[in-house]
């Protein structure tokens, strides 16, 4: 059944148009994926199919009365705490349970009869309004979706409006699924998670009883709980049945099909031009008047613009890595503690020659800081790193800034390498879709994800055989994401990296070392082997396995 039906909807800002005759639907116990560009208006038609803002013309159908969910952009709690936070659904309930309270205490004082029975009578209608909305059994809820998103006691105690960003992301998640509404809007839900908790949520998703409509950049996540592609452009909507593998699949053949449909098109347009101009250059008033025919046929013939594919296109470089030794890196005994906090003991690693390593955990477990002490840049607590001679390394942080920011994208470029022609330097900025007049932007104004393809770029033309990257796919939208991983994928040295993008995971590495429990587990194998060698382990380990154990 059709929850609800989008038809036509326009929205303007000033004299730009977002987005112009979208029309879509949403059926019930669905979970629909809103992609498309940067800038097409996704996270707007959200705020639009809740309410919060208006169309400029078009509607929007329900065809049943249900509640709406939004994750929405981070908001203001002023000095409550998370706890307060989560149980924010419950207000109506938490003061009948308040009520109660009151009552209770109040007949435990002297009163006479009347009174008494008065308070007997409303404390009655009170407890039976408190279970007919399953009051009793709120704590366990708010502790079971606590517990999936890792939300500790000290985070529930502490002041929301001071958490970090992916805290308050866990919490604002949290609180809209214990509202447990009909419809699930979510804009962008898997921002600052990690793996344990993308899990999680995962899970829960593809159990949920209600439909969702999720914008994501998270590619993993997307082929993992949706079952229906709705892809946004300004010029309206274009809907693909499956998951994101699949919409990439079908997008692509659409193209092709459009593309010959409009050689076709040409070809025969062609034709009939070239013999209106032979007829009518013929002394023959007869032929004229078939040319004339033919005209007419020509001018009513639908005419089918040339498709454009959404990825721009670019040039491959091979960006081959200078020569190493076999070892490029050895860590052996490696511990570090922050004040009373170990992060790992006692670990050995080793980076060889080709290794694309990817570092996964928890968020906090430490991962950035390994990366600093394989590098030496920050001291172990104890053990020994050994950095092979020949090893010439490049590390992106997550930090974007540059030195100087009032330079041009093209500028800064060309100064970060001993001698480079502007001729070069363009078409190496090509390769991370830096073209035309892009390269005259200067840094200030570039956002977060084009810092990021900047600094990449210059780190995989600097001849370097070991990049090590920190989360280099935050802030990139998903074409960004699709450039860089090509970009990467011919490149011939080696990787180290951390994310908790599963499918930059998958396509990248053939190592995977998750930190946890303060030790690293070394895994020779994509990221989905990784999972499969998990499941399997626990599987295994199940007392209901019928395997037999040596």
């Amino acid at each position: 059944m059709v929850i609800f039906k989008v038809n036509n909807l326009k929205k303007s800002y000033g004299a730009d148009v977002i987005f112009d005759n979208v029309s879509f639907d949403l059926k019930e116990g669905e979970v629909v994926g809103l992609l498309g560009r940067n800038g097409t208006g996704k996270s707007t038609l959200l705020k639009i199919l809740k309410g919060i803002e208006m169309p400029d013309s078009g509607n929007i159908q329900f065809f049943k009365k249900c509640s709406m969910g939004y994750l929405e952009q981070i908001p203001e709690y002023p000095n409550m705490t998370v706890q307060n936070v989560l149980y924010l659904p419950f207000e109506k309930i938490m003061s009948i349970e308040n009520d109660m309270r009151t009552i209770e205490a109040l007949l435990a004082t002297s009163l006479d009869e009347k009174d008494m029975n008065k308070l007997l009578e409303k404390y009655g209608r009170l407890q039976e309004a408190f279970d007919k909305n399953n009051g009793y059994s709120i704590s366990s809820k708010v502790e079971k979706i606590k517990n999936g998103l890792n939300i500790s006691e000290d985070l529930s105690n502490s002041i929301f409006d001071k958490c970090s960003g992916g805290e308050k992301t866990r919490v604002l998640v949290a609180k809209m699924l214990l509202e447990e509404p009909e419809i699930l809007l979510l804009d962008e839900p898997t921002n600052n998670l990690d793996i344990k908790t993308l899990e999680w949520l995962e899970d829960y998703i593809k159990q949920y009883k209600g439909s969702v409509l999720v914008v994501s950049h998270d590619r993993y996540f997307l082929d993992h709980v949706i079952g229906r592609v709705v892809e946004l452009d300004t010029d309206g909507i274009e809907e693909y049945e499956g998951n994101y593998s699949k919409y990439i699949q079908d997008k692509e053949q659409r193209f092709l099909e459009r593309y010959k449909a409009y050689e076709n098109n040409q070809y025969i347009t062609h034709r009939m031009e070239m013999q209106v101009r032979r007829l009518k250059s013929m002394n023959s008033q007869i032929l004229r008047g078939v040319a004339n025919k033919i005209e007419n046929r020509l001018n009513k013939m639908e005419k089918i613009d040339k498709p454009v594919f959404e990825k721009k296109s670019m040039r491959m470089n091979e960006f081959s890595g200078s020569r190493s030794g076999a070892t490029l890196l050895e860590a052996v005994g490696i511990s570090k503690s922050f004040e009373q906090k170990e992060l790992f003991s006692d670990i050995d690693l080793t980076i060889e020659k080709g290794d694309r390593i990817g570092i996964i955990g928890e968020n906090g477990c430490g991962k950035t800081t390994l990366l600093k002490i394989l590098l030496d840049q920050e001291k172990a607590d104890d053990g020994i790193i050994e950095i092979s001679p020949t090893a010439k390394i490049g590390y992106l942080t997550q930090d974007t800034s540059f030195e100087d920011e009032e330079k041009t994208i093209l500028e800064t470029f060309i100064q970060s390498f001993d001698s480079m022609s502007q001729g070069d330097a363009r078409n190496k900025l090509a390769s991370m879709l830096f073209t035309s007049d892009d390269v005259y932007k200067k840094i200030k104004v570039l956002s977060g994800g084009e810092k990021i393809r900047l600094k990449l770029c210059i780190l995989m033309n600097q001849n370097l055989n070991l990049i090590v990257l920190d989360e280099p796919t935050n802030h990139l939208d998903l074409n960004s994401r699709e450039v860089l991983e090509e970009n990467l994928m011919n490149y011939s040295g080696t990787l180290l990296f951390v994310s908790h993008d599963r499918y930059f995971l998958e396509k990248m590495t053939n190592k995977i070392w998750n930190l946890e429990d303060k030790k690293v587990d070394v895994f020779s194998g994509n990221y989905d082997e990784y999972i499969d060698r998990k499941k399997s382990v626990v599987e295994e380990s199940s007392p209901n396995s019928k395997k037999t154990r040596r």
